[in-house]
């Protein structure tokens, strides 16, 4: 969804590492009080992280809002309000781009002036990512579809049932895509699933490429220093994917709901959906 840099990030490592007192020392959590704290992204110019919390998941009801967490301070605070189920989002030249339940949002960080692109075709967008181009991909889960907004036109770009509902997408610096999937669901109202998610390679022109083995229940995708990482939703693990061999490894281990991840300078962010506790570690 984002782009940064994961600066502490062991690729080789395919278990939990022991965390030591001085690790923890440079963890802490904070408790927002939320309701369904769903996405984070980091502005790299500020370095002020943005939450999207959804509020009750009921739709077009305007209790969902972004929130903002200064640098090194203790609790976050409202900076968006009256919104319809923000989720994922993604920030690009002072810009915060933000999926709803129907529409893509794009607003203007300094003065919140905010333009919108709707979404007629979609069931439940989910998050989205932007190419070197300014080509805007989201994820449409329930309807296995990526759609492609291009100067304010929205097209299909694919729609697969091989997607297994994808929610994580990330641009590759190719120009194609890589998406996250929740996996194989057999009930749409409870997503519960036959088969786990996998990660999935798309190319530029809509085509699956690759696909890796089933792995989790994947929520969130980001780009990485030296590859990808996705968060496993059920199982709180958090996944590396190395585009180059197409392997992953497991990095570490959280709680059960781990919704998203963004990297800043030297820090990391999670969020959970189930608590919407916002985990914090520096790695410098």
């Amino acid at each position: 969804m984002k782009l940064f840099t994961y600066a502490f990030i062991g690729l080789s490592l395919t278990t939990l590492p022991l965390t030591s007192h001085a690790d923890a020392a440079k963890q802490r959590t904070i408790n927002t009080g939320y309701t369904n704290a769903e996405a984070v992204s980091v502005d790299p110019k500020t370095e002020i992280t943005y939450i999207s919390v959804v509020g009750q998941m009921n739709g077009v009801d305007g209790d969902g809002f972004i929130a903002k967490l200064e640098p090194g301070a203790s609790e976050p605070t409202k900076f968006l309000s009256g919104l319809n189920g923000p989720k994922g989002s993604q920030i690009k030249d002072g810009k915060l781009y933000l999926v709803e339940v129907d529409k893509i949002l794009i607003i203007d960080l300094k003065t919140k002036e905010t333009k919108s692109v709707n979404l007629p075709q979609a069931a439940f967008p989910l998050d989205l990512a932007l190419d070197s181009k300014g080509n805007i991909f989201v994820t449409d889960p329930p309807k296995n579809s990526i759609y492609k907004i291009t100067n304010g036109t929205v097209s299909t770009l694919i729609e697969n049932k091989k997607l297994s509902y994808p929610n994580g997408i990330e641009a590759m610096p190719n120009g194609d895509l890589l998406v996250a999937s929740w996996g194989e669901v057999t009930n749409e109202n409870t997503w519960e699933t036959s088969e786990p998610g996998r990660i999935i390679h798309v190319n530029a022109t809509g085509h699956i490429i690759d696909r890796t083995e089933p792995l989790a229940n994947f929520d969130g995708l980001e780009t990485a220093a030296d590859g990808y990482v996705a968060t496993g939703f059920n199982d709180g693990k958090l996944y590396h994917y190395n585009a180059d061999n197409r392997k992953v490894s497991t990095i570490k281990k959280y709680q059960e709901g781990l919704a998203d991840i963004a990297f800043g300078k030297g820090v990391t962010y999670t969020v959970n959906f189930n608590n919407s506790e916002v985990g914090i570690e520096v790695s410098k």
